[in-house]
């Protein structure tokens, strides 16, 4: 594996951020809910294996001391292999 992280959402495919929520069963609206909830977060993250989208996860936050994970999700192929956790400890690395 060739990991790469994005922190921003320029360029993210938000077809392929749909269909990774679908497949691992944790949401199904709209691609353009998602971009919404995704350039409306505090922290956002999305994890390549080269080009190819493979996982993501956003906070939001009121800046000073609350902060809340949504999102973390990882294609199944890549589960088991402490993506999910990466991503979770970039978050936080990132929060207040």
């Amino acid at each position: 594996m060739n990991l790469k992280i994005q922190r921003n959402c320029l360029n993210i495919d938000w077809h392929q951020v749909s269909k990774i929520l679908r497949e691992v069963n944790m949401a199904s609206f709209e691609e353009n809910v998602h971009k919404t909830a995704f350039e409306n977060s505090h922290t956002v993250i999305f994890v390549y294996d080269d080009e190819k989208l493979i996982g993501f996860g956003r906070a939001i936050s009121d800046g000073v001391y609350q902060a809340a994970i949504y999102d973390v999700a990882v294609l199944p192929e890549y589960q088991g292999n402490k993506i999910g956790k990466k991503i979770v400890e970039h978050i936080l690395n990132s929060l207040p």
